[in-house]
Order: structure tokens, then sequence, then C-alpha cells
């Protein structure tokens, strides 16, 4: 019978809730008590299934439901801007099964945002992908032409001012139409029938996050 305690020697969280251990080799780990010796609540195999589950933990766990929080505080808008964007280009990665080749970045981007904004005009698209995201990644700051405001009523629109094309966003808006994203990829993750999404996932987490020797 497995020793079901851990010393934390070597102990890693690969999410809020994941743990890998050289004492456990090839497994996943979680945890029930914070306090040496780990008490451990399971031993997971380290398949498909709990790479979803890993993932979903950190996507969540140490991303969007910190998102979720800060749109209560006051002057969050540009927080969780960032939250939503750092999730895009990452998450269509997996989907596509592959890490983004030099230059092709903005591309990978495009399709992210075609996805999550589906109901969005191209040209918004080019604009958010200009002034928000290459702002945000390039410069730290969104560039000229982009205003954020809680209460828009819509994730975004465009407008002109002395022939410049701006773009206002919510970025509340904007992360629930990530959120509604993030879940129904995971939906589609769990459903043993994708087998393409599934083998794209998997391919991606292998060679991009897992650690060799886990």
């Amino acid at each position: 019978m497995e020793d079901k305690t851990l010393s934390g020697k070597g102990k890693g969280s690969i999410s809020p809730n994941y743990y890998v251990s050289p004492e456990f080799p090839n497994k996943i780990l979680t945890i029930k008590t914070e306090k040496e010796p780990y008490e451990i609540d399971k031993i997971l195999d380290n398949d498909i299934e709990t790479k979803i589950s890993v993932y979903e933990d950190r996507a969540n766990g140490w991303f969007l439901d910190f998102a979720r929080k800060l749109t209560k505080e006051t002057n969050s808008e540009f927080v969780v801007l960032m939250i939503c964007v750092n999730y895009l280009e990452g998450n269509q990665q997996f989907r596509e099964g592959r890490t983004s080749l030099k230059r092709e970045s903005t591309e990978m981007l495009k399709r992210a945002l075609k996805r999550v904004l589906s109901e969005v005009e191209e040209n918004a698209i080019n604009l958010f992908i200009d002034k928000v995201r290459h702002g945000l990644s390039h410069d730290g700051m969104t560039r000229r032409g982009a205003l954020l405001r809680y209460g828009l009523g819509v994730v975004c629109f465009t407008f002109t001012i002395d022939n410049e094309e701006w773009i206002e966003l919510d970025p509340s808006l904007f992360l629930k139409e990530v959120q509604r994203d993030f879940e129904e990829y995971i939906c589609i993750l769990r459903n043993k029938e994708n087998k393409v999404e599934r083998e794209n996932f998997e391919k991606h987490y292998k060679e991009r996050y897992e650690s060799p020797d886990i």
C-alpha cells in the first residue's frame, strides 16, 4: 500500500491545487494539509484527464478567479484586461497543438479574438490587437486610441476622433466572454469523442509545460 504522506522535499506546485514530487514519480498529487509532513488526498496518474484538471486549475486559480474579484475594485480595469489578454494566445496554442512561431503571434491572437468576440467586427479586432494587446505587451500600457470603462453595456465599440480610430472596452464584459470561452473549451476536452482537440491539447501541454521527469 502506497504511503499517503509526503515529506515536502522536492514538492512543487504545478497549479493551486496540484503538486508533483520525486517521491511519487510520474504522479500528480493533491494535498489535504499544508503542514509538513503533508497528508496526500489523491495520487493521480499523469494522464490527459489529470492534465486537463491541472490546466483548468491553473487558469482559474492563478488568473481568472482573481480577475473576477478585481472587477469589484476601483481602478482595476487594466489588471483585469491584462489577465484576459494573457489568456488568448496561450489558449489558442492549446487548441492548435503547437507554440506560435516567430512573427506568427499576431495571427494566432487574431484567431482567438475572432472566436471569443465572434460578434465584433474585424476592424475592432485589429484595433484591439494594435492598441490594447501590443500596447500592454510591448509598452506596459494601452496605446493612444484605447479607452477602458466598466459599465459600458457592450464589450467594445469603435469611433473616430479627428480621423483617428479609437476603441473603448469594458474589461468586465470581456472577462465574461473569456470565461465562457474557457469553460466551453474545458467541456470540449472532457468529451472523449473530441479526439483531435484532446490530442492537440496534450501535445502542447507535453511540449511546452511538462517537465520531462514528471
